[in-house]
């Protein structure tokens, strides 16, 4: 699962440099609190 999130970011910061990173960073955000709720 980590190694997905982290390509997935890696892609984002490609394309759209900081931006991307930062929307990288808040949908990993997302993914963690979404693992929070389903494990609730």
């Amino acid at each position: 699962m980590k190694q997905i999130d982290s390509v997935f970011i890696e892609e984002a910061a490609r394309i759209g440099g900081l931006c991307g990173l930062c929307i990288g960073a808040i949908i990993e955000l997302i993914m963690l609190v979404d693992s929070s709720s389903e494990e609730d």
